[in-house]
């Protein structure tokens, strides 16, 4: 028999509010890794479901997920799947959620459902853009069916940062349409002994060690990044480069390999689940992305106080104030990226910008901080 506390704590969670939040899938990249944060905090105050387009691997951050948010896999195959679309609007109905969250390209299988429930007013639709606007979606048909839905309030965007924000609103002309809420990410403990053999197996000399965390993309400009730091001023000083993320781009990996042979200072390292440790353990981390929305690698850098050395694009110059909580480079290409690793080499005070990274983190990127600003961009 359950007693009075069970029943109340029941009786509780009938009245949270449910929110579902729609992703693609739970592959390891910087907007995946958001989404499963964000719904762990809201799920503390909220009733939240996580539906996942495709089925998900144990590589995956599925096993990240928080008890409290109930995780739907949809079993999307490649390509349009039809057959999605139906299951999902039919769970919608089913959930009847106040408020509907998309992410990266679910937006479109949410369109069936809005086009027959449009008049309903009790459901909110949101979709957060996690990239430069001209860069979420280069389907010409696709820009402007998601126009067409921002411009009719019945989607209503959620930007990332104040860059993202005027990204949005050149490419799509829409002024005041948006509403704009920082990334987050939790702070995670770093494991002490761990770092020290991090230290040990790859600057037992003492070098200087960098650390890139991106998965393997054009978009990351790893291949810039590895031949910058074969140039013979960074060698001489034997400065260590790990690459810690998943291959997503299997042409430029093999490029990176090519590159890197022989290469004692540079290491390929995959994806790893305790990137805080090496983050902890690292000198700098460096980031030369061509373009980029607001990386929660950076926010994850911020936390532990990492050095970060990073490329002046897309969100990225909201977050580092040059000199101040970071560096920026000139710009991406390979002396600009040798430029900033070098001057970090010489700046002399690298200990009062790695407390103004960490004091950057707390005031303005901790998960509990992003929670409650989407709750509020919900208007609950």
């Amino acid at each position: 028999m359950r007693g009075h506390s069970d029943l109340l704590e029941e009786n509780l969670k009938m009245k949270q509010p449910k929110l579902i939040h729609i992703i693609p899938s739970l592959d390891r990249g910087g907007a995946e890794r958001f989404v499963v944060d964000l719904c762990n905090e809201l799920s503390k105050t909220n009733d939240v479901y996580l539906i996942s387009l495709y089925d998900n691997t144990e590589d995956s951050f599925m096993s990240e997920i928080s008890e409290h948010v109930q995780l739907i896999s949809l079993g999307k195959k490649p390509g349009f799947d039809l057959k999605v679309t139906l299951k999902l609007s039919r769970i919608i109905s089913k959930i009847r959620p106040q408020v509907v969250n998309t992410h990266i390209s679910a937006l479109e299988y949410l369109i069936p459902h809005l086009l027959f429930s449009f008049k309903k007013k009790s459901v909110k639709f949101f979709h957060t853009v996690h990239n430069e606007a001209d860069k979420e979606t280069v389907n010409p048909a696709i820009f402007n069916l998601r126009k067409v839905l921002f411009k009719l309030k019945l989607i209503i965007p959620i930007t990332i940062s104040k860059t993202m924000r005027r990204s949005f609103e050149e490419v799509y002309k829409l002024l005041g349409f948006d509403t704009q809420v920082d990334n987050g990410r939790p702070y995670r403990p770093f494991n002490i002994s761990v770092c020290d053999a991090i230290k040990k197996k790859y600057g037992s000399t003492g070098q200087p060690l960098f650390v890139n965390v991106a998965r393997i993309d054009t978009q990351k400009n790893q291949l810039n990044l590895v031949l910058a730091f074969k140039d013979e001023r960074l060698k001489k000083i034997n400065a260590v480069l790990l690459l810690i993320g998943d291959k997503r781009n299997e042409s430029l990996y093999k490029a990176i390999l090519t590159a890197i042979e022989g290469e004692s200072n540079i290491h390929l390292l995959g994806g790893v689940s305790n990137v805080e440790d090496y983050l902890a353990a690292s000198d700098a981390f460096i980031l030369p992305s061509i373009y980029e929305g607001m990386p929660i690698s950076l926010i994850e850098a911020l936390s532990h106080g990492s050095f970060p050395i990073c490329s002046p694009v897309g969100g990225i110059i909201d977050m580092i104030d040059d000199g101040i909580n970071g560096f920026l480079s000139a710009g991406t290409s390979v002396e600009d990226i040798t430029n900033s690793v070098i001057r970090y080499l010489n700046y002399d005070d690298k200990d009062m910008i790695k407390e103004n990274a960490k004091k950057s983190y707390h005031d303005r990127y901790a998960i509990e901080t992003t929670g409650l600003n989407y709750l509020k961009a919900y208007g609950l």
